[in-house]
């Protein structure tokens, strides 16, 4: 397995038994390659030393700007990577995050398609589901130049989950990302793909297994064959 370090923090040399424990989260554990994920460590504790170190008289207002750090990692290889333990040490203590394991998949290829993916992650099941539709070129209506055209994204419905599909089942939306991939990176005016990940967490379920249906979705596309995945009741 890869490790991946980050220059995020001044980082401790030595590790201790006495440091203090901090979460370190994703967004998303199993990305394709080329695509990135966003972790996030909880720096509470800066915020805290500021506030025991201000006069009485004074008093922190607003949001924080140290209570979440978060930066972006893009996957440039397939495989496992370990992200962290990070070490660091700040005003005499030190402090050591956990670690997150990534598996980076091949990327999907150029056709139109409907990719739907179960992964576990944090005691929570998560669905990732992913679409190509194909573009279309379009006239320019705003510009005077009769050659100019434009890709047409706004009239793409793409597939999602409804959120309360059955009684008791309930697909939480967290997160949605999309863009344009190139079918022939050769051409730039060619054809291309419009590309969608949603991505949703399974909220406290406590009904018997049931395998993923096509009625839980809105605008799924005709004749497409949705694979065997199966939601456990929640623990």
């Amino acid at each position: 397995m890869n490790k991946l370090y980050l220059p995020i923090l001044v980082f401790a040399g030595l590790l201790s038994a006495n440091a203090q424990s901090i979460r370190l989260k994703t967004n998303y554990t199993e990305p394709r390659l080329g695509q990135s994920i966003t972790i996030t460590l909880k720096l509470n504790f800066i915020e805290e030393y500021i506030k025991e170190t201000l006069a009485p008289e004074l008093e922190l207002k607003g949001n924080s700007a140290f209570s979440n750090y978060a930066r972006d990692i893009q996957v440039n290889d397939t495989g496992d990577f370990q992200v962290g333990p990070f070490l660091f040490e700040f005003n005499g203590k030190v402090y050591k995050t956990d670690s997150v394991i990534l598996h980076v998949t091949e990327p999907l290829e150029n056709v139109e398609g409907l990719w739907v993916r179960l992964i576990e992650y944090d005691s929570t099941q998560i669905l990732i589901v992913e679409q190509h539709i194909e573009n279309e070129w379009k006239k320019d209506k705003e510009s005077k130049d009769p050659f100019s055209m434009s890709l047409s994204t706004t009239e793409l419905e793409f597939a999602e989950l409804i959120e309360n599909p059955m009684e008791g089942l309930e697909f939480n939306f967290r997160q949605s990302n999309s863009y344009s991939v190139l079918i022939d990176e050769k051409d730039p005016f060619g054809a291309s793909l419009a590309y969608s990940r949603k991505i949703y967490h399974v909220t406290n379920y406590s009904g018997e297994e049931i395998q993923l249906s096509e009625d839980f979705f809105e605008n799924l596309p005709k004749k497409i064959e949705l694979p065997e995945i199966i939601i456990e009741a929640s623990n």
